[in-house]
């Protein structure tokens, strides 16, 4: 994991720079965050989540993708730079979408599961990074214990938020995203088959 200096501001061009030699990490406003390889079991739900919702989304106008893909939450920003890799997103607008590079522009669905060495971002500074670029709909999913689903609202300024607990080996969540019509279900049969 690279090391992360609090006093030390990494523009976009930094990024590219490092991210050939330094491992895995993201910059939130500038700042450098690393990031521990992800678990077999992160890993699996990961999988699981994404298959879920390609198979939904197979004849509609938007794409799902998994990490690691870079997303630029804000192009152009500046000294202020943001990349994260979210685990999974979803984007409906395809101008973010470039054939090489980071994608463009905030996702309109974004998935994070928790980790030990992500628990903190995931639910402080990538939550209010998300917000404030316009993610509509975030899920940060705790593997067997729950997902906290975050919607914002209609004036872009807060996430309201509702929590699904895992009950009887299982969890449900609608995707608000697409009007509630997609219901993903993720028991541990399926993670442990």
């Amino acid at each position: 994991m690279i090391h992360t200096d609090p006093y030390t501001f990494y523009s976009y061009q930094d990024y590219l720079a490092l991210r050939e030699d330094a491992g895995r990490f993201e910059i939130i406003e500038g700042l450098l965050l690393g990031m521990a390889s992800p678990s077999p079991l992160h890993q699996i739900i990961s999988k699981r989540l994404l298959v879920k919702f390609e198979q939904y989304l197979e004849n509609k106008s938007c794409q799902v993708f998994g990490a690691p893909l870079d997303v630029r939450l804000f192009p152009g920003d500046g000294d202020k730079t943001t990349i994260v890799q979210p685990d999974l997103f979803i984007i409906f607008d395809k101008s973010k979408i470039p054939l090489e590079g980071a994608i463009q522009g905030a996702p309109d669905l974004v998935i994070e599961i928790v980790s030990p060495s992500t628990r903190s971002s995931d639910f402080l500074e990538k939550r209010r990074t998300y917000r404030q670029a316009g993610v509509k709909e975030y899920w940060i999913a705790v593997p067997f214990k729950k997902i906290h689903k975050y919607l914002l609202s209609s004036e872009g300024t807060s996430y309201s938020e509702t929590v699904f607990e895992v009950i009887g080996g299982s969890i449900t969540i609608p995707v608000s995203l697409f009007n509630d019509e997609l219901v993903i279900t993720l028991s541990e049969n399926e993670i442990f088959r």
